[in-house]
């Protein structure tokens, strides 16, 4: 499946975008040709200059985020995606903590302030990033938000402490905005916080630049108060601002369809209106009138200023736009915003002349002139301050040469319009009446792969995995988990087979006389992925695409999906770029990855999980069924709350009852069983020969749903474990349960007789002391026959007399 897919990450860092990547078939090429060149030159923001210079030092990191996107791409690239920018690392108080400093940038503040005083300020940014999304996003049910903080969250867990065992080189800004950048381009929708409530009042303003022109900031009163995700104060959320902007003006090359529905929110009215460019400007002029006279390097302002600027030229000016490389296609973009009203034409021009000339003259040191008036080019060259110069010797400068004076006059020409309440745009609401179940909860306490101290019978393949494929895995949740939960997405299905077992593999084994699936790929050898492996992956893959896809009333609506085949694209995305990590670890992604991921999509997300046709004779699925019966029963705490928010279902969407999980592990075993090669095995007791089948877990997890089956009907044997009136589908869930009792007896002592000894002593735990008998009379009779292992507990070792 990946080998057919277009590897996008590579072209962003390549600095190459191809034309087969452009959403849409009908431009020319010529026109992408023209786009792409302009682009490079004048708007792109990537940071090729950081990746080309440390090369080989950041290539584990570039393979990570190649890795992050990709999957991001395979996962949720199907819906329409919003994204809501927010400061992280930056804002308000990131720029307080540099100019108490004397640094010149937020940009690896942490050097400076402390790491530890500085993740404060990281996690009250991101916490309030997530509720400005909690709170702004049922206004816009038609998008998924984009949560960028789980991401970074993630992120920053891994790339320090034992994280070297993936990079050399901690994240940095470059990275993260290299994935952003990317998560952007699929994007058809951006939302703007409301500036309002976080901009300080003129007075506030005098006594910052007069404080830290004067040397006395450190007596400034205390941080102020946010509310909001604080973006005009964040460099790199400018950044994204302004690509927001370049795609809606069908500026970025792969995006000439200009399809970017751009939204300010405004709280006071708690609705959506239509961001004009206007509106994007003056958040961005007012924070360099705020920091830039107390010497912070505002570069990103100022290249987005001067670049936003040029763009009201080019929509107005029929000549200017036609000397451009790629001139705006007016006819092709939101008439909005390619003829705006003479009121915002007008103010417009005042900005221009007026902040124009600001930034001639006092900042024209970080200005990036390409594809601008060579006025820009000639000002930066006879500017006093050079690009070299930026950092302290720029900061004296700003504070001692930018009029404070000028800054309060300038500073009431970027206040925001009054929104007309008339204007908000229109709030959909949810019409098909379908339950809306609570959903897993961003936030940074409950982080994933946490054991559960009380939970009976665990299964933790991650505990399995070393160092660097755990930190792989926690990574990798935090993309899947980077998108908000939509009102209007009734469920968050899961969509799981085993791509070398199931129905295909048991009719291949038939047609071979195998029963043994475990040699049935030696067996085929070339024709095994042929008959088997690649028929099942089209078939999870076509199975995934109708889980995307439900139908309210006569409307065909897209939810998210996970499965079997975006496991697959992220295996072999791990094992491709596998060389770029230090490890030590595994060269491939073991299956105990694989499964780990899955089980934790299950526990922390997934509302609906669809097994395969026999999902029985996999082992893997078998421990998923067991989760699931788990999690149906609340004992799973879920980050959400939702513990038994999960609905069990077969490939034709019925209920699979616990009735039918009992009958069906039991008739697989009876099958094995019924084998005479296998009958041989069992009867020599040869756990290694038993392995290919899964038959530890699959008998394992009989055992342990006869003993649900026994707690239900004995309530003084349950002792309150198994309640079943937490089941949310309790009449599906109990379905012909009485059948249980014809084959229960049999399946115990089965169990008890053929297959407890392979388990393992932990197992037990939880269940009935037979088993427990059992395992030992047969270890005992192992222990006399061949002697006690030389690792065993009881082994008499020689310590005392002659070696």
């Amino acid at each position: 499946m990946l080998r057919n897919r277009n590897h996008l990450a590579e072209q962003y860092f390549t600095d190459d975008f191809r034309y087969e990547s452009v959403v849409s078939a009908s431009v020319p090429e010529s026109r992408f040709k023209a786009t792409k060149q302009q682009f490079s030159l004048k708007y792109d923001d990537f940071y090729h200059d950081y990746f080309r210079r440390y090369g080989d030092q950041v290539e584990a990191n570039v393979a990570l985020v190649s890795i992050a996107f990709e999957l991001f791409r395979s996962v949720y690239g199907h819906l329409p995606l919003a994204y809501k920018n927010c400061a992280i690392s930056s804002g308000t108080w990131s720029h307080h903590d540099a100019v108490l400093r004397d640094y010149h940038t937020t940009d690896r503040l942490s050097r400076v302030v402390g790491s530890e005083w500085h993740a404060k300020t990281i996690k009250d940014n991101s916490q309030r990033s997530l509720e400005r999304i909690e709170r702004i996003k049922d206004l816009f049910i038609e998008v998924f938000f984009i949560a960028p903080t789980m991401f970074e969250g993630s992120t920053r867990v891994f790339s320090k402490g034992f994280g070297r065992q993936l990079t050399s080189i901690p994240f940095q800004a470059e990275e993260y905005m290299a994935f952003w950048n990317m998560v952007i381009d699929r994007c058809e929708a951006f939302v703007l916080d409301d500036i309002r409530l976080d901009t300080p009042d003129i007075e506030r303003i005098e006594r910052e630049l007069e404080m830290a022109q004067s040397g006395r900031i450190a007596l400034l009163d205390s941080r102020p108060i946010l509310q909001t995700s604080d973006w005009a104060n964040s460099r790199n959320s400018i950044y994204e601002m302004a690509r927001g902007n370049y795609i809606r003006f069908g500026l970025h090359p792969l995006r000439p369809d200009a399809r970017m529905d751009m939204r300010l929110y405004d709280q006071g009215t708690n609705r959506l209106y239509h961001a004009r460019l206007i509106d994007t400007l003056k958040p961005v002029l007012q924070s360099i009138l705020r920091w830039a006279p107390q010497g912070i390097a505002v570069d990103s302002a100022v290249i987005t200023a001067a670049r936003l600027m040029d763009l009201h030229r080019m929509r107005i000016d029929k000549d200017y736009n036609a000397s451009q490389i790629a001139p705006l296609d007016l006819e092709a973009i939101d008439k909005r915003l390619a003829k705006p009203t003479k009121a915002e034409t007008q103010e417009f021009e005042a900005l221009i002349g007026t902040f124009e000339p600001f930034l001639l003259e006092y900042l024209a040191h970080l200005i990036k002139p390409e594809g601008l008036p060579d006025k820009y080019a000639q000002a930066q060259r006879e500017h006093p301050i050079k690009k070299a110069d930026i950092g302290h010797k720029s900061l004296l400068w700003q504070r001692e040469n930018i009029p404070r004076n000028l800054c309060l006059d300038l500073w009431g020409l970027t206040e925001p319009a009054p929104l007309n309440p008339a204007k908000a745009l229109k709030v959909n609401s949810v019409t098909h009446g379908t339950y809306q179940p609570q959903r897993r909860l961003h936030d940074f306490e409950n982080q994933p792969f946490l054991a559960q101290e009380d939970e009976i019978w665990p299964d933790e393949p991650f505990q399995k995995l070393d160092p660097m494929f755990q930190q792989l895995a926690k990574a990798h949740i935090g993309v899947l988990e980077i998108v908000a939960v939509n009102a209007k997405a009734p469920e968050f299905k899961a969509v799981y087979c085993d791509l070398k077992r199931g129905d295909l593999a048991l009719h291949a084994a038939k047609n071979t006389g195998m029963s043994d699936l475990a040699n049935l790929p030696g067996a085929l050898g070339k024709k095994f992925a042929d008959q088997v492996r690649d028929k099942n992956m089209a078939k999870a893959a076509e199975r995934l695409e109708v889980a995307r896809q439900i139908t309210i009333g006569k409307k065909e609506q897209q939810i998210p999906a996970f499965g079997t085949a975006n496991i697959a694209v992220l295996n072999a995305l791990v094992n491709s770029y596998r060389p770029k990590f230090n490890g030590p670890g595994p060269n491939a992604a073991p299956s105990d990855y694989r499964l780990a991921m899955m089980m934790e999509m299950v526990k922390r997300n997934i509302s609906v999980i669809e097994f395969e046709k026999n999902w029985e004779v996999s082992e893997d699925a078998v421990r998923l069924m067991l989760l699931a019966t788990k999690i149906e029963f609340g004992q799973i705490r879920r980050p959400g709350r939702n513990d038994t928010e999960l609905k069990v279902i077969d490939e034709n969407g019925e209920y699979i009852p616990f009735a039918e999980r009992i009958t069906r592990l039991q008739n697989y075993l009876s099958q094995l069983r019924g084998d005479p090669a296998i009958k041989r095995i069992v009867e020599s007791r040869d756990t290694e020969a038993l392995e290919g089948y899964g038959v530890r877990y699959i008998s394992l997890t009989l055992a342990r749903f006869l003993e649900i089956y026994d707690c239900l009907l004995d309530q003084d044997h349950n002792k309150n474990r198994f309640e079943v009136r937490r089941i949310r589908n309790l009449r599906e869930f109990s379905a012909e349960l009485h059948s249980v009792a014809q084959i229960k007896d049999t399946a115990f002592r089965d169990v008890v007789k053929e297959w407890c000894w392979m388990w393992d002593e932990a197992d037990f735990s939880g269940l009935r002391q037979e088993y427990r008998d059992s395992w030992s009379n047969v270890r005992g009779m192992q222990s006399r026959l061949t002697g006690t292992a030389p690792d065993s507990s009881i082994v008499v070792t020689n310590r005392y007399g002659p070696r």
